[in-house]
């Protein structure tokens, strides 16, 4: 067997291996759990990586689990394949290596990431700016914490209102630091470990907000950036950092997408069930839009068609104010039709990755602002 054909053959009967053992052996052990009749080690395995599904087994059938199940097969397989063709086409075309470089290594300059240094740790502020109370208000509900998976690896319990504050304390100073400059690369790596223990700690009452999503992944990777501006003198660096985060950012919206289209299908999108969703929530423009057939086709459809090609973005910039402004849009409507999310949306601030502030380096200063050095 030739190298080519190796490097074709290795990762198909991987996928192939992993999909047929998940068939045969994973997916019945689901259904025995459900019963009560799974080996232990399968039992004590769901406790530790789904400590909900006692609770959800009372709401749900065994086919909800299944589905999500068969759900996380897919997209590790689409994923999968994905890498494993990037991986051959790196291997084999000289072409697509050069591309590929180009894509990723990008060159940004030491004004934009200035820019966004500010903006960013100051959304980051913005999104949890009332965490401290929040963390107070949960303690009266301690007795029903079931600390994440990060969290219980670290054995963290519930804090107490002192530590709630220090933890507040801890959040809000690391990005203020971020924000002048000061030892840029640590204080952002703290601040990003103070949102990830925020976030769990709010997510640990057995209610997951995905809103928060592609902020956190860009707080975990802006360090990578900021590290970048630390080690050259020159005002151009490499943006490899911006760009994995915008990669981020766009694959969200596709994850998200193809997960509506693997748990509804196309019925997830119909009339019908936009309608019952616009009556279920209940708010003023919703059950004006319910009257209306026309947009109730065409509404969930535009939505999905969105996220679906909100990646376009990293291939097409020309596309860049289109895509934005319908995210926007999207997002505004999805808080006045259902009351999700929040007309500042966190998912919008992250569209400030997409854009170059370059340009406004100039007026701040003849404005004297000296946070953008």
């Amino acid at each position: 067997m030739n190298r080519k054909n190796t490097l074709v053959f290795v990762p198909v009967v991987l996928i192939l291996a992993l999909c047929l053992c998940y068939e045969l052996t994973l997916r019945p052990l689901i259904t025995q759990a459900y019963v009560g009749d799974a080996p232990e080690w399968f039992e004590t395995a769901i406790k530790f990586l789904y400590p909900r599904f006692e609770i959800e087994k009372e709401r749900f059938d065994v086919t909800f689990f299944l589905s999500r199940a068969d759900q996380v097969l897919y997209r590790f397989t689409v994923v999968s394949i994905i890498f494993s063709t990037v991986f051959y086409l790196v291997k084999t075309s000289a072409t697509f290596q050069i591309k590929l470089n180009d894509f990723w290594n990008r060159e940004t300059s030491k004004k934009n990431i200035a820019v966004l240094r500010v903006l960013f740790y100051l959304s980051l502020i913005y999104i949890f700016y009332d965490a401290y109370t929040d963390l107070i208000l949960l303690y009266n509900a301690k007795a029903f914490y079931k600390p994440v998976l990060l969290l219980r690896l670290l054995h963290i319990g519930y804090p107490a209102h002192i530590q709630s504050l220090l933890i507040f304390i801890g959040y809000a100073g690391s990005c203020l630091l971020v924000v002048f400059n000061v030892l840029p690369v640590l204080f952002s790596v703290l601040s990003a470990a103070f949102l990830i223990l925020v976030e769990g700690l709010f997510f640990s009452f057995e209610k997951i907000d995905h809103g928060f999503a592609p902020l956190t992944y860009a707080a975990l990777i802006f360090p990578l950036l900021l590290y970048q501006v630390k080690k050259t003198d020159d005002e151009k660096v490499n943006g490899w950092p911006l760009r994995l985060i915008t990669v981020c950012i766009a694959l969200v919206y596709l994850m998200s997408a193809c997960e509506k289209l693997l748990l509804s299908g196309i019925k997830g999108i119909s009339m019908e069930s936009f309608r019952l969703f616009l009556h279920l929530h209940n708010t003023p423009l919703g059950l004006i839009m319910a009257k209306n057939n026309l947009l109730c086709t065409l509404l969930p459809g535009m939505a999905l068609l969105f996220q679906a090609t909100f990646v376009l973005i990293l291939f097409f910039p020309r596309l860049k104010v289109f895509i934005l402004s319908a995210g926007i849009t999207f997002h505004v409507m999805v808080y006045l039709l259902f009351n999700i999310g929040a007309l500042v949306h966190p998912w919008v601030l992250s569209y400030m990755f997409f854009i170059d502030w370059t340009f406004i380096a100039p007026a701040a200063k003849k404005l004297n602002i000296n946070l953008l050095r």
